[in-house]
């Protein structure tokens, strides 16, 4: 499913299916649209989330919400192209409930982005986009996974559709670079199957 088409109910379906029941879930990008959608849903199946989020004040909302139908869910600013930030959220999650079991890879920059011919796409929204959707998504899989509770551990990055398409807009030329998702679901594959690997050597 893409961003736009995912419901309330196919949130709480999706953590239904996975069994998270006590399980702790990270959603970065929490503080509102699909990630807040994902962290009620989790919370709804029984999860204990953190909603973590670049805006404090819309991770709060998320946590009111959350604790408004008797969910558990701890609400923490993070800015995901920090490593230092990242590697906060992990050791407060650890302290806050214990364990990780699930990460969420949702931050990432598509509204307000202007579509342009690919020739006068703005370096600046090139490096804002690449540094939250691709570098925010390799760090927080990167420091998160291998501090996942082993087996079972799962990271779900979310990316546009864009990403198969690779394509402009013919007749004006316009394309854009929300596509920058692949390259964030490529390092999440990469984050597990090193993951993997460490664990098999201990």
């Amino acid at each position: 499913m893409t961003r736009s088409s995912m419901t309330d109910r196919d949130m709480t379906g999706l953590a239904n299916q996975l069994g998270l029941d006590g399980r702790v879930v990270i959603v970065t990008g929490a503080a509102g649209g699909l990630g807040r959608a994902f962290a009620e849903g989790f919370a709804a199946a029984g999860a204990k989330v953190v909603a973590a989020d670049i805006a404090p004040v819309g991770v709060e909302d998320t946590v009111a919400r959350i604790h408004a139908k008797s969910g558990v869910a701890l609400g923490l600013e993070v800015d995901v192209t920090k490593a230092t930030s990242v590697e906060a959220l992990a050791a407060r999650t650890v302290a806050a409930f214990g364990a990780i079991d699930v990460l969420v890879n949702n931050a990432a920059i598509y509204a307000g982005i202007a579509r342009a011919p690919f020739t006068e796409i703005d370096e600046a929204d090139w490096d804002r986009i690449m540094a939250v959707n691709v570098k925010g998504t390799w760090l927080a899989s990167k420091i998160i996974a291998p501090r996942m509770t082993a087996p079972g551990g799962a990271i779900i990055t979310l990316s546009s559709g864009r990403v198969k398409k690779g394509r402009v807009s013919p007749p004006s030329g316009r394309g854009d670079i929300r596509s920058a998702g692949g390259a964030g679901s490529h390092s999440t594959r990469a984050a597990r199957v090193a993951s993997r690997s460490s664990s098999s050597r201990r």
